[in-house]
């Protein structure tokens, strides 16, 4: 009302909720891909369980948790006729022009396809790893272990890996 806004407090540790969610394997565990993962994010770190095993990913060794969306074009080309056309051509030139005004034409059929994955990027030892998940619909999916695992980690120090 009147233009005054409700000041927010500052996000802390204790917003945190530990968030559970199923998804496709994609890659980085030893399991088959497209092996479904029931994923928690707790304080004490990333529980996985499948039919294949059960990991536990320590908060200390994650990184982040981010998405990712691939985007894959496919062009068809179709041949389409137009009746129209042919309508058109054989009141103009009979048969003929039925004939030439309704014959197929080549037409381009742009598709986009989006995969969208959740990433959870870990040290082991002194590289980077990561586990890749398979979005069922779009990035705001993984928001819940996103933001929480964001709190997890507020006023972590930020690691430097060399390359």
């Amino acid at each position: 009302m009147f233009g005054f806004k409700k000041k927010r407090k500052p996000l802390t540790k204790d917003d945190f909720k530990p968030v559970q969610g199923t998804y496709a394997h994609f890659s980085g565990l030893p399991v088959p891909g497209g092996t479904m993962c029931t994923l928690a994010l707790t304080e004490a770190g990333l529980a996985i369980s499948s039919l294949s095993g059960s990991f536990n990913l320590s908060i200390d060794k994650m990184v982040s948790i981010a998405t990712k969306t691939d985007t894959e074009e496919q062009i068809t080309k179709q041949y389409v006729s137009s009746a129209g056309g042919a309508i058109a051509g054989a009141i103009i030139a009979g048969v003929p022009g039925a004939l030439i005004g309704g014959r197929a034409k080549e037409k381009e059929i742009k598709q986009t396809t989006y995969k969208n994955y959740m990433v959870v990027t870990y040290k082991k030892d002194a590289t980077l790893e990561h586990l890749v998940f398979a979005l069922k619909g779009t990035p705001m999916d993984a928001m819940p272990f996103v933001s929480n695992f964001g709190l997890l980690t507020l006023g972590r120090a930020k690691e430097i890996t060399e390359l």
